[in-house]
């Protein structure tokens, strides 16, 4: 597969790079302390994976002053941050295609969203849904193209999901991804009848729009371009290049 044109890497990295302390530059993948302020960072300063990002929104991220909560999150941010570094960092034993990463993204999703949720109710909250551990998820694999040392791991980014939430929900209705619907304020993805939002996704609705959207994006994208390399496109209203860099070939990753 090929690199991300740095072009739209730059692009976000002005945006969000500084924001709140954080910075993209000497971070690298092989430091796994990195990998853990990037966690960190996501999922404590900005909570980006819930509705609203405030204490006070209809998913409430806070854990107020329960310090076991608050130690148990800073655990599953360790542990997830460990995993991460593994993938890329750890001796192979999984092939690397689109099959056996999205069996890899599941069980990640999966794992992440039970002991998230046995942090929420320490703290009294509500179960998080399987969009919001996605979205922990896919940020962090964005959020890792921008590191210093992208360009000798870019192979194990080639088959990485788009980050789902309203906007790229706005860009999927643009292309006319189906079941794909517009409220007010809002973007919903239908799945047999039952219309939920990003933030409301079971497994079911995720895994369903995932082929649903790579039916009609792979129809106009380059088969080279990887689905995150149209979603950072897409972050710059850029059309969809036809050229790009190669990745130096990785043919396994480890699980």
């Amino acid at each position: 597969m090929w690199q991300i044109d740095r072009h739209f890497i730059t692009a976000f990295i002005h945006r969000y790079g500084g924001g709140n302390g954080f910075t993209f530059t000497r971070r690298n993948i092989t430091n796994y302390k990195d990998i853990l302020a990037t966690c960190k960072h996501i999922y404590i300063t900005k909570h980006v994976l819930y509705k609203g990002r405030t204490s006070v929104s209809p998913q409430r991220w806070s854990l107020g002053n329960n310090k076991p909560a608050i130690i148990q999150r800073d655990i599953l941010l360790s542990n997830l941050a460990t995993k991460i570094w593994y993938y890329f960092n750890s001796e192979p034993n999984t092939i690397n295609n689109q099959i056996s990463f999205d069996l890899f993204h599941n069980e990640l999703c999966k794992w992440f969203l039970h002991d998230l949720n046995a942090v929420r109710t320490m703290a009294g909250l509500p179960d998080a849904t399987y969009g919001n551990a996605q979205k922990m998820i896919n940020i962090l694999f964005k959020y890792l193209v921008c590191f210093d040392d992208y360009t000798n791991f870019a192979d194990l980014f080639s088959y990485c999901h788009m980050p789902i939430d309203n906007y790229i929900l706005g860009d999927f209705i643009n292309v006319f991804v189906p079941n794909v619907i517009s409220i007010p304020r809002e973007k919903q993805y239908v799945y047999r009848g039952v219309a939920l939002c990003w933030h409301e996704f079971d497994e079911e609705h995720y895994l369903n729009l995932l082929n649903d959207y790579r039916t009609v994006v792979g129809l106009i994208k380059n088969p080279n371009l990887s689905y995150m390399g149209v979603e950072f496109s897409w972050f710059i209203n850029a059309s969809l290049p036809v050229v790009g860099i190669h990745a130096r070939p990785i043919k396994n990753f480890y699980k």
